[in-house]
């Protein structure tokens, strides 16, 4: 569906493509080619009114095989939802057209025309990255310590395995042991120490 901003201000960003048929073929689907509009001829029906007379349909202007592009005056998209356009012209088929006047800006390359959008999205928080590893995630371990003892665990070298007191130490730069867990008869952790900063 086509979409025009809510009070498009620029006459060029208006035009909405509709499509004629001829009522008179075997099929009524034959485009119908060749028309101008007088007043009354083109309808169009804003959001939650009835059908009016379209106010700028000299703009009208053929594209080819049926189609044809209508400029709307900027009075005509003022209301946001779902607008009809509907030719009401003799030997013409009677099928709207429907188009959307939106909040949006579709024709706009940066922020879609929406005042709360903007290119610097670190604006919209004051938080770094330092703060938000700094953040507890749990009492006396922040998210920086915590990812220091699972890449030991994970990735660091493991030490005195077969032992009651086994080693992890700091993932790739090796320069300490981060956890120290202690080992009862039968493997299970009884106690943990850890060197997290």
């Amino acid at each position: 569906m086509q979409h025009i901003k809510h009070n498009e201000a620029t006459g060029a960003n208006r035009w909405v493509r509709f499509r004629c048929f001829d009522d008179d073929s075997a099929d009524g689907y034959a485009p119908k080619t060749g028309l101008t509009f007088a007043s009354g001829e083109l309808k169009l029906a804003k959001a939650g009114s009835a059908f009016a007379n379209a106010t700028n349909y000299a703009t009208v202007v053929e594209a080819g095989f049926g189609w044809y592009w209508y400029q709307t005056s900027a009075a005509e998209v003022n209301t946001l939802g779902a607008v009809l356009l509907l030719p009401n012209v003799t030997d013409v088929y009677p099928d709207a057209t429907e188009f959307q006047v939106s909040a949006p800006d579709f024709n706009s390359a940066t922020s879609f025309g929406l005042s709360n959008l903007d290119a610097t999205v670190s604006s919209r928080s004051s938080h770094t990255v330092a703060d938000i590893l700094a953040g507890v995630i749990e009492t006396g371990l922040t998210l920086a310590q915590a990812m220091r003892g699972l890449l030991a665990e994970a990735l660091g070298k493991i030490g005195n395995v077969g032992t009651n007191t086994v080693t992890a130490r700091a993932a790739i730069t090796d320069a300490k042991v981060r956890v120290t867990a202690t080992l009862d008869a039968q493997g299970n952790r009884t106690g943990v120490a850890v060197d997290l900063d």
